[in-house]
């Protein structure tokens, strides 16, 4: 039988996809102005033509947009892969420290987008990022105690 832990992480796990996946949803939608054209002459780029990225207020991160929906759909992706895990491999230690690391890296990310979004004015933004940082940082806080518990055959025999 799954300790209940077990099934509070799966649900912190997901609930945390959902939420993200609903403010990255409606961080895209919330965007104003039209895309930049990126136009060239014969001679390289127009003046007043913008070499940046199609999407306003895209920024780009070691080479990559992180809010771009490839990338976005793949953290989605890989938390819901990761609650599947935590939830068929409970047994084994090393799905709650994956879990734990993941979770906390992405409540440190979201920590930075709700930062971003107060800075931006956009206070329904600001309080969806904070609500999925919780969520993230709850899933982790769960993982790591779960780290700690024995569950396989010696924990019965230690008892």
């Amino acid at each position: 039988m799954r300790p209940q832990g077990v099934g509070l992480l799966t649900t912190l796990i997901v609930l945390a996809a959902v939420a993200f996946g609903i403010g990255a949803g409606l961080e895209k939608a919330s965007r104003t102005g039209s895309p930049v054209v990126h136009r060239e002459a014969a001679g390289g780029i127009e003046p007043g033509a913008s070499s940046e990225s199609a999407v306003p207020g895209s920024e780009v991160v070691l080479g990559f947009n992180p809010e771009s929906t490839p990338l976005i759909l793949a953290a989605i992706l890989g938390s819901v892969v990761l609650a599947v895990g935590v939830w068929l491999y409970w047994r084994r230690p090393a799905i709650f420290w994956v879990a734990a690391v993941t979770m906390a890296a992405f409540a440190v990310v979201d920590v930075v987008e709700m930062v971003h979004q107060v800075a931006e004015q956009h206070p329904a933004l600001v309080l969806i990022a904070a609500v999925v940082a919780l969520l993230h940082g709850a899933a982790a806080a769960v993982a790591v105690r779960l780290t700690g518990a024995s569950f396989g055959p010696r924990a019965r025999e230690t008892r």
